[in-house]
Parts: C-alpha cells; structure tokens; sequence
C-alpha cells in the first residue's frame, strides 16, 4: 500500500483567494475561489500517476485526522465571519470534496495535518527551506549567485 501523498493548500493554490480591501476574507464559509486550470492539471497528472492527493486548508479542524474516534470534532460548530451561518467541520469537508469533484473529478480528501508520509507540499504562503539546513532556498541561490560573480553576499 502506497502510503506517500502530496498536500495541496486551498485558497489562493488551488482556488482564486478574493480578499476584501481590508485585507479580510471575502467569501461566505462554503464559497471556494475559481480553480487555477495549472494546478487542476498538475492535480490531474498525480492522480493518473496513482499520488494520493490531500487538500491541506485551515478551513478544516485540526483534531479530526489528529484523532479520528474523536467524533465531536466532526460537530464543531464554525461561524462564517459574513453571514453568521454556523456550519461544522464536517459541512466543510462535504463542500471541499464536492468542490473538487466538479473541478478535478474525483473527491479529495481535506486535511489541515501533515504526516510523515507527505512527500510534497504545494502552498502560497511557504517558503521552501533547505533541509537540515534553516537556509531558505533563495538564500542559497542569491549566495550562489554572489559567488559565480565574485563578491560575498549581501554587498
């Protein structure tokens, strides 16, 4: 059994992330952005290559895959900032999986957790690090790039 997975963050990877201008969130609880056709397609190609593909949100509660027999967690009750709906955890779950069998075909599971067999993570807000390092990738490129034209980093 192939345990490996690729995490894909949902709003603003995924699906358009509309921001009020006060830089607040811009849709009701169950709205999800419209899908970028590039990640729909990458999405697409792990899944015919049989990659596990999880959605990986804050929308979704944390200690329901930390736990999974601690069932009222799937009953937390969530209010939408925009209209007061309350709704919960696992109303949440039904609208990503629904949302992402109408735009890549098959419903993917949501998880805010990763886990050791998580192989990749696609996200707009992360900023890849070297491993075992703590030096971001782009440091590592500006220093190299630093050296290839003959002066330290940072001058």
């Amino acid at each position: 059994m192939n345990k490996k997975w690729i995490g894909v963050d949902l709003d603003g990877s995924l699906a358009h992330y509309p921001q009020t201008p006060e830089g607040t969130w811009g849709l009701k609880w169950n709205e999800i952005g419209d899908p970028f056709p590039s990640m729909v397609g990458r999405i697409q190609e792990w899944l015919a290559q049989n990659i596990e593909v999880r959605i990986m949100t804050a929308r979704v509660f944390p200690y329901i895959h930390a736990n999974p027999s601690f069932d009222h967690a799937l009953g937390y009750r969530n209010k939408c900032l925009l209209t007061g709906e309350v709704f919960t955890c696992a109303d949440m779950i039904r609208v990503i999986a629904l949302y992402t069998r109408k735009h890549i075909g098959v419903n993917l599971p949501s998880t805010c957790a990763k886990d050791w067999h998580m192989i990749e993570q696609w996200d707009d807000r992360a900023v890849q690090l070297i491993p075992n390092t703590g030096r971001t990738l782009a440091e590592e490129k500006e220093a190299e790039f630093a050296a290839l034209h003959g002066r330290a980093q940072g001058t």
